[in-house]
């Protein structure tokens, strides 16, 4: 799926690239979710960049995730996705600033994305130029990892404490199969 964001009279926009009609007024941010191929030629002809398959995306090593290419600036980051769920996971996106456009290239949905949505549909001063989109969409992702970690952190403290606090104030409740048996008879 691809979604613009358009900033129009003071106000986010969500809009669509339609075939042979001309790039909307106000472009801010194209996020690619998914894309199929109809789409990635879209975003190849609007900001004159290639779209990254996810296998090309997670295969970038850590010393080239930052790159240029023309006038375009590339970044691929690992991204938390899933936090909430016992399987949490990290998956590659790709930020792409060209010539007045933000693009995000993603093949997930991490919360940080429909946090940053929220917000701008709020608060559009938090998304007045491709440059102030990447940098708030980043503290969202920021945010999120924050959050995380202290909620990991609370639970590490609260397995700490139950493993390693005195005896007498543990919860010293003895399984059924080890309570002394009563004799019989």
């Amino acid at each position: 799926m691809l979604t613009l964001y358009c900033l129009r009279s003071g106000h986010i926009v969500e809009d669509r690239l339609e075939p042979g009609k001309p790039t909307p007024d106000g472009l801010i941010w194209a996020d690619l979710l998914d894309p199929s191929e109809e789409e990635k030629e879209a975003i190849q002809r609007l900001a004159g960049i290639d779209v990254p398959a996810p296998e090309e995306m997670r295969e970038i090593e850590p010393s080239s995730r930052l790159y240029r290419d023309g006038l375009s600036l590339f970044m691929t980051a690992s991204v938390l996705n899933k936090t909430a769920t016992p399987e949490p996971e990290t998956r590659a996106i790709t930020f792409v600033l060209s010539e007045g456009l933000l693009t995000t290239v993603r093949y997930c949905s991490p919360m940080p994305f429909d946090t940053y949505r929220a917000r701008i549909r709020s608060q559009p001063s938090l998304c007045r130029s491709p440059e102030g989109a990447l940098v708030e969409l980043l503290d969202a992702i920021v945010d999120r990892i924050a959050d995380t970690l202290e909620a990991v952190d609370y639970h590490v403290g609260e397995l700490s404490k139950s493993i390693f606090s005195p005896a007498d104030t543990r919860n010293t409740k003895t399984p059924t199969s080890r309570r002394p048996s009563r004799a019989s008879g």
